[in-house]
C-alpha cells in the first residue's frame, strides 16, 4: 500500500515544477482547497470517482476527451497509477477528499470529470441507479436475489417495506431472517390479502416483522433501506437505498412476468418523498394482529422544505396517496384529484419525437387521448405502445381511442400466450412504463388505469437527463425486446398452422407472442372453427366463478382442444344468450334466461 501522504507531497511537488515549465495551466493548485464542490456520498461525487478511477483514460484521454488540464491530468495518474511498470502501488481514489488532494485538480477539475460521466452516462448510472428486467431463468439473476443481497449487504437498522404481493420462501425470506438476526428493525405495509394471510402475513409477524394493511388496495412495490426514517436519521437521505418498480416478490414476477426493478442510490428526494408515503400510510394503516407488537410509529418530520433542498430537476416520484385524507375511522376519503395521470399527460404533451409506451392495463383515458393529441397534432412523433393480452376484451371508450391512434398511425401490440386470459397461466406483460423522445422515463407500480389513480396507493418515478440516459435506453431496449416477442422465427404462423392441422388444438402456448388486435382476433377465430365448443369461452361471456371452477378441476381443458379425444366443455346453459339457448338440447329458456333441463 502507498504512503498516501508521500503521494500527495510527492504530487504536489511533481505538479508545481510541471506547471512552472509549461506555463499552460493557469488553474492554482491551492484553489478553493477549503470548498469542495460536492460532498461525499453524493451521485456526484460517485460519477466524478469513477472517471478518476477509470484506468482506460490516460494522459491523452484526459487532455482530449475529458478536458482535463495536462497538469492536473499528470498528477492524477500519478497518484492513480505509480510506476506504470507494476500494479503493486496503484492507488484508487476512495472519496472526493482524496481527489481533492491532488495538485491542480480543483473546481474546474471536477466540473470537467462530472461533465465526462454525463455524457458516458456514469452519472446516476455507475452503480447508483440500476434495473433488473423480469422474466429472468436463472433464479441468481432475477430481482429477488438483488433484494437479498441488497438486504444482507446494507440493511444496518431498518428496512420498510410497501408491498402487494409477496411470497414468504426463497432468498428475500432467508435475508430477512439474517437482517433480523442483526437487529434490522423492519415494517410491512401490505396488501389487505396479504396481511389476512397465515401463511405470508403471519409467517412475517411470526419472525418479527410488524405488519399493517391499509382500507384501499395498497398496490406499491417498494422498499426503503436503513432511510430517513426518524429525525436523528434524515440525513440518510443521501445514502438510503430505494427498490422501486413494476414487480412484486414473487417467483411469478423473478420468472414468467415481464417486470422492472429499479435499484437506487444517491437520491435523496427519492427517498424523503418515499419514505413520507410509508409514513403517511403506516400511520393510516390497519392491524391484523398475528403476533402482539408495541405501535411502531416513525418519529421523523419529512416537510416540504427539506424535499426542496434536494430538488433535482431530472427525478421526481408521484404519489396517488395525494388523492387521498385520512378518516377519523382509519380509512380513507377520495379526494377527487388525480394527481399522477394529471403528471403524466402533462408529460405527454411535450413530446416531440416518440411515445414508448409497455403496460399490463392501458384504461387511462386522459393518458390513452393524451397520447392521441400527440399523434394527432404532430404525426411525426412516434407512437409504439405494448399492453397485455387481457387488455384486448375491452369496451367502451378506450377501444375507440385505442383504434383512433392506430388509424393515426401508432402503433399497439399485445404479448398473449392464450386463447383466452387468466391469471394462473397468462405470462404477464406486466411492466408499467413510458418512455418521452427517448429521453425521459416514467416507470413504478402504477398501473394505466382510472382504478389505479383513485382506488389505489400507487407510485410512478421520472428520470431524465443525460446523467440517466443510459438507463433509459435499457428501458427502449426492453420495449424493443418485448414487441419482438415470437417475430424472429414467425411464431405466429406456426401457432396458425398448428391450431389448422393439429388434432390437440392449442389453447395456449409457451411463450408469448406479441401480435396486433387484428392478429390475435384471427388466432381466436382459427381455434373457434376448429373446436366449436370454445366459442362462448373464447368469446369471455362465461363467468369468471365458472371459469375459475371449471379450470381448477381440469386444468388441461385450457391447455388444448382434442378434435378426436375428450369432449371439451360446454358452456353452462345459464351463461348462454338466449338466441343460442334453444340449440342446446340440454338447455331451454325460462322466463328471460337459458336454464339446464
Amino acid at each position: 500500500m502507498r504512503n498516501i501522504g508521500a503521494i500527495a507531497t510527492l504530487t504536489l511537488t511533481l505538479g508545481l515544477a510541471l506547471a512552472a515549465c509549461g506555463g499552460a495551466d493557469t488553474e492554482s493548485g491551492v484553489q478553493d482547497a477549503t470548498s469542495m464542490p460536492y460532498a461525499d456520498g453524493t451521485p456526484e461525487a460517485a460519477a466524478i470517482l469513477a472517471v478518476a478511477n477509470d484506468k482506460s483514460l490516460d494522459l491523452v484521454a484526459f487532455d482530449e476527451e475529458v478536458g482535463l488540464h495536462k497538469t492536473a491530468a499528470k498528477n492524477l495518474i500519478a497518484y492513480r497509477d505509480g510506476d506504470p511498470e507494476t500494479d503493486a502501488d496503484d492507488h484508487r481514489f476512495a472519496e472526493l477528499r482524496d481527489l481533492w488532494s491532488i495538485s491542480y485538480c480543483k473546481t474546474s477539475c471536477f466540473e470537467s470529470l462530472l461533465a465526462y460521466a454525463k455524457d458516458h452516462g456514469l452519472y446516476g448510472g455507475n452503480g447508483n441507479i440500476s434495473v433488473v428486467f423480469s422474466p429472468q431463468q436463472n433464479p441468481d439473476e432475477q430481482h429477488l436475489a438483488k433484494i437479498a443481497k441488497l438486504i444482507d449487504d446494507e440493511a444496518d437498522e431498518t428496512i420498510d417495506i410497501a408491498l402487494y404481493s409477496y411470497s414468504h420462501s426463497g432468498p428475500i425470506r432467508d435475508a430477512i431472517e439474517r437482517a433480523l438476526d442483526r437487529g434490522v428493525k423492519i415494517r410491512f405495509l401490505a396488501d389487505t390479502d396479504l396481511a389476512n394471510s397465515a401463511s405470508k402475513g403471519g409467517a412475517l409477524e411470526e419472525i418479527g416483522i410488524d405488519v399493517r394493511r391499509v382500507t384501499k388496495i395498497m398496490h406499491h412495490k417498494f422498499a426503503i433501506i436503513d432511510g430517513p426514517r426518524d429525525d436523528d436519521s434524515l440525513d440518510r437521505a443521501m445514502s438510503a437505498h430505494v427498490v422501486s418498480g413494476s414487480a412484486n416478490w414473487s417467483s411469478s414476477a423473478g420468472s414468467l412476468y415481464d417486470e422492472n426493478t429499479l435499484f437506487m442510490t444517491g437520491y435523496p428526494e427519492i427517498a424523503l418523498r418515499l419514505q413520507r408515503d410509508f409514513d403517511t400510510l403506516w400511520a393510516g394503516s390497519k392491524d391484523k394482529v398475528w403476533q402482539s407488537f408495541e405501535w411502531d410509529q416513525t418519529r421523523g418530520n419529512i416537510t416540504d422544505a427539506l424535499i426542496a433542498q434536494y430538488d433535482d430537476p431530472n427525478t421526481d416520484v408521484f404519489l396517488t396517496s395525494f388523492n387521498f385524507k385520512p378518516t377519523s375511522s382509519g380509512g380513507w376519503s377520495v379526494l377527487g384529484t388525480s394527481v399522477v395521470t394529471d403528471e403524466l399527460v402533462k408529460a405527454i404533451h411535450t413530446a416531440e419525437t416518440s411515445i414508448h409506451v409497455a403496460s399490463g392495463h392501458f384504461i387511462n383515458l386522459p393518458v390513452a387521448q393524451a397520447i392521441l393529441d400527440v399523434k394527432t397534432q404532430r404525426p411525426d412523433v412516434e407512437v409504439d405502445i405494448i399492453l397485455d393480452c387481457q387488455e384486448i376484451p375491452r369496451d367502451g371508450e378506450i377501444v375507440a381511442l385505442k383504434a383512433a391512434i392506430e388509424a393515426a398511425g401508432g402503433t399497439i401490440q399485445y404479448k398473449c400466450n392464450t386463447f383466452r386470459w387468466h391469471y394462473k397461466y397468462a405470462k404477464q406483460m406486466h411492466h408499467k412504463y413510458i418512455v418521452l423522445d427517448g429521453d425521459e422515463l416514467y416507470t413504478g407500480s402504477l398501473n394505466l388505469s382510472d382504478n389505479a389513480e383513485t382506488n389505489t396507493f400507487e407510485n410512478m418515478m421520472m428520470l431524465k437527463g443525460a446523467e440517466h440516459q443510459a438507463l433509459v435506453d435499457q428501458y427502449l431496449q426492453n420495449h424493443a425486446k418485448v414487441r419482438s416477442y415470437g417475430h424472429a422465427d414467425d411464431d405466429l404462423t406456426s401457432l396458425l398452422e398448428d391450431i389448422e392441422t393439429a388434432t390437440s388444438v392449442p389453447l395456449s402456448w409457451s411463450e408469448g407472442i406479441s401480435m396486433t388486435y387484428g392478429e390475435f382476433q384471427g388466432v381466436r377465430d382459427a381455434i373457434r372453427d376448429r373446436c366449436p365448443a370454445t366459442k362462448y369461452w373464447v368469446q369471455g361471456e362465461l363467468g369468471a366463478d365458472v371459469y375459475d371452477s371449471l379450470y381448477n378441476a381440469q386444468p388441461q381443458w385450457f391447455q388444448y382442444c382434442s378434435t378426436t379425444g375428450y369432449p371439451w366443455p360446454k358452456v353452462p346453459c345459464s351463461n348462454l344468450p338466449s338466441a343460442d339457448c334453444a340449440a342446446r338440447n340440454d338447455c331451454s329458456m325460462v322466463g328471460n334466461s337459458c336454464q339446464t333441463n
